[in-house]
């Protein structure tokens, strides 16, 4: 006979070793069960207890958004605009263009302060910040009146004016030394891309929406997002390039838009790299062929007969300049006595006609004639002894609207034949003028 609080249940086979469910809920053994219920009613049996509830789910973890871009840019859409003030507005904006171009000189000459600040200490000075921010303030509200987004007329008053354009204040030494100017330059470069075919269509649409104003009074909403958008795009570049921040600028048009993620600014910085090498490769293929010199073929016997070989035009920003080898006499020991010439040596005079037909004077300087000629198989390379220019020692000058000649004396060996002139004036091109001899 089982003792009290003893059942079929309890037995050691049937007991589990350890029920976490059963804890506070079994009795204590002295407590039996009320008569007449049966062995399941009993606090004993864990099998039959109810399973506690599940914990819930772990809470999903938090999704960080992207901090704002440091700027902020928006214009007020208006419902109407004026015909009359739009008809006019090449003309309206004409004083604005004019007040713009003195305030972005003094922004631009002094945006370099800025630069060496960052560099040195990492930080911009405030009341820097302050004057630029407030001319790219101005700009902003210049270009939204020349673009027909608003009828305000631009003004340094941003309480009234419906442009906006808000840079956050300078991280104050946590800017970074190393991006200032060239490196941002290189990143920025994408942006200036991609920026000069966006402005291709703004003008497209606003000569679009300009119509559109005209015959009825309104900016097309889609036209006026797409032209905000653009112009937003324009100065967040300018911030950063200015180091305001070190948020690069996104690739896109919204207001929304935060900072640029870093495999965009890895790539930004690729892409710019490329295409700074290659303008540099261009820009020194561009010197090495302007320094190559413009290269005339002259019968050196018809030109010692006195026929003008080699004529040569130049031209300036003022006009042309006619520039014609007229003559060699050769040898011209007789023409230049005040030169000693040795007995195993001659002398040899080239004259050149110069028609100065430009504003500017041309100016001829010693050294800027040689000749080369070759002696038993060498080819040696001689300065001028003497240049003249209209009958005076140089340096000397041709005025505009003037013509004079030019002449140039060489002493060389008696036995040396002339193989090249080379006449490098500065109104000539880089390279000057090569004169080869046959």
């Amino acid at each position: 006979m089982s003792s009290p609080g003893e059942g079929p249940d309890a037995s050691p086979e049937r007991q589990p070793f350890f029920d976490p469910g059963a804890l506070g809920r079994q009795k204590p053994p002295h407590e039996a069960a009320p008569s007449g219920l049966p062995a399941q009613a009993q606090g004993s049996a864990p099998d039959s207890a109810p399973s506690p509830p599940p914990p819930p789910p772990p809470s999903p973890p938090e999704t960080l958004t992207s901090a704002p871009f440091p700027m902020r840019f928006e214009v007020a859409y208006p419902e109407r605009l004026s015909r009359l003030s739009t008809f006019f507005r090449g003309f309206l904006i004409i004083p604005v263009w004019f007040f713009l171009y003195l305030v972005q000189t003094l922004q631009y000459a002094a945006m370099p302060a800025g630069w060496l600040t960052v560099f040195l200490r990492r930080r911009y000075p405030r009341w820097l910040f302050a004057a630029n921010s407030g001319a790219f303030g101005f700009e902003a509200r210049a270009w939204s009146y020349a673009l027909l987004l608003t009828d305000r007329f631009p003004s340094f008053d941003t309480g009234t004016s419906p442009v906006t354009l808000e840079y956050d204040d300078p991280p104050q030494g946590e800017l970074s030394r190393w991006r200032v100017f060239f490196w941002k330059g290189v990143l920025l470069i994408p942006h200036f891309i991609l920026l000069s075919f966006l402005m291709v269509g703004v003008v497209v649409v606003v000569f679009l929406s300009w119509w559109a104003i005209l015959f009825t009074g309104r900016y097309p909403r889609g036209l006026f997002g797409f032209v905000t958008g653009v112009t937003r795009w324009y100065f967040r570049v300018l911030g950063y390039f200015a180091s305001f921040h070190d948020r690069f600028p996104p690739f896109v048009l919204s207001a929304a838009a935060g900072p640029a993620a870093s495999s965009t600014v890895v790539i930004s910085g690729v892409l710019g790299a490329l295409a700074a090498g290659g303008l540099a490769v261009l820009i020194g293929v561009a010197a090495a062929m302007a320094n190559e010199p413009h290269v005339e073929s002259v019968d050196y016997d018809q030109l010692a007969r006195g026929v003008p070989q080699g004529g040569v035009t130049v031209e300036t920003f003022s006009g042309n300049i006619d520039v014609w080898l007229d003559e060699v006499t050769d040898p011209g020991d007789d023409l230049v006595p005040i030169l000693d010439v040795e007995r195993d040596e001659r002398m040899i005079v080239f004259t050149w006609q110069v028609d100065n037909f430009s504003d500017d004077s041309a100016w001829v300087r010693p050294g800027e004639i040689r000749l080369k000629a070759e002696t038993d198989g060498e080819i040696e390379t001689y300065d001028a002894s003497l240049i003249v220019v209209g009958g005076e020692v140089a340096p000397g000058k041709i005025a505009g609207d003037d013509g004079d000649r030019v002449q140039a004396v060489f002493i060389i060996p008696r036995d040396a034949e002339p193989t090249e002139l080379r006449f490098t004036a500065g109104f000539l091109t880089l390279g000057g003028i090569k004169y080869r001899f046959k």
